[in-house]
């Protein structure tokens, strides 16, 4: 995950309190800011998430006029602490169910075997840990058990709340097994836009692209491997670290996925020459999500 006060959006919101950081301000007046900076933006993931933090600054300032300064530092320690913890759209969660705690979701799926122990204190450890999953659930609730574990906990369940139905698998056409990765920060040549003009296609191209869009993966003439947007520009290339891997996985690629735009600096280069090279002070770097294809019974990596 990269920094999330280097997300576009955020990034953008950050600079603007900081050109006012002596001033007062309220949480309420700070959200009429982000309302008219992104008025007109379709709204997404970013600006959703900033929304979240300034609800929690309104919660922790109580809305009263307080220095922009301390709302600044408030919001880069909250993008520091959510950095670990921040999850994409609204898609499924996957986690044991001790990590779980303290955490609600509107449908859960609890998978099991839930094998009823029969040493006294491990089955009631078992059942605690049956029942943090089990309330887990805000709205539904489905127990996965096996008929082959048996005394279990589902089994016992009872009562017109509990609907029992058994899986049979049907025989259909080969599966094809799907694998989503983020490209990691590692994995781009982050100062390839650096290198270009303000006023070269690779700038606009960047500027244009939003979470949601959808990027190709192709080989670069003569040796390498890049990100395109529709047409022939090129918005980000792969590290030498990572082109070889991915070279590799090429021919699996079924889609290429924006999530963020990540703002980056000549600044935050540390080797002196190469900030010497740079045609601009600042670029932009798609953060995406890569979807593979397997045919059932080829590996995984």
């Amino acid at each position: 995950m990269p920094p999330l006060h280097q997300i576009r959006e955020i990034n953008r919101f950050l600079s603007e309190l900081a050109r006012d950081r002596s001033s007062f301000k309220r949480a309420s007046d700070l959200r009429e800011i982000a309302s008219k900076m992104f008025a007109g933006f379709p709204a997404n993931v970013w600006t959703q998430f900033l929304g979240r933090l300034l609800s929690a600054w309104e919660n922790e300032s109580g809305n009263a006029e307080v220095p922009v300064q301390e709302a600044l530092e408030f919001l880069y320690e909250a993008c520091s602490a959510g950095r670990s913890e921040f999850s994409y759209g609204e898609g499924v969660t996957l986690s044991t169910v001790h990590s779980a705690k303290g955490t609600e979701y509107d449908h859960v799926l609890l998978i099991g075997p839930w094998r009823m122990s029969s040493a006294r204190a491990q089955q009631e450890e078992e059942r605690r840990t049956f029942y943090v999953g089990m309330t887990r659930a805000r709205k539904t609730l489905a127990v996965f058990d096996r008929t082959d574990v048996r005394p279990s906990f589902p089994q016992q369940m009872n009562g017109r709340g509990t609907h029992r139905y058994q899986f049979r698998a049907q025989v259909s056409s080969p599966a094809t097994w799907l694998n989503y990765k983020m490209l990691a920060l590692e994995d781009i040549h982050l100062g390839y836009p650096g290198h270009f003009g303000p006023n070269h296609r690779i700038h606009h191209a960047l500027a244009a692209l939003n979470p949601g869009d959808k990027l190709m993966m192709r080989s670069l003439p003569g040796n390498g491997l890049g990100l395109f947007v529709c047409g022939d520009t090129c918005v980000a290339r792969f590290s030498r670290s990572a082109q070889t891997d991915w070279a590799e996985k090429l021919g699996s690629v079924s889609e290429v996925n924006v999530l963020a735009m990540l703002r980056r600096s000549a600044e935050q280069d540390t080797d002196e020459c190469r900030r010497k090279g740079y045609l601009v002070p600042e670029w932009e770097i798609p953060v995406v999500e890569v979807v593979l294809r397997f045919p059932t019974g080829t590996e995984q990596s």
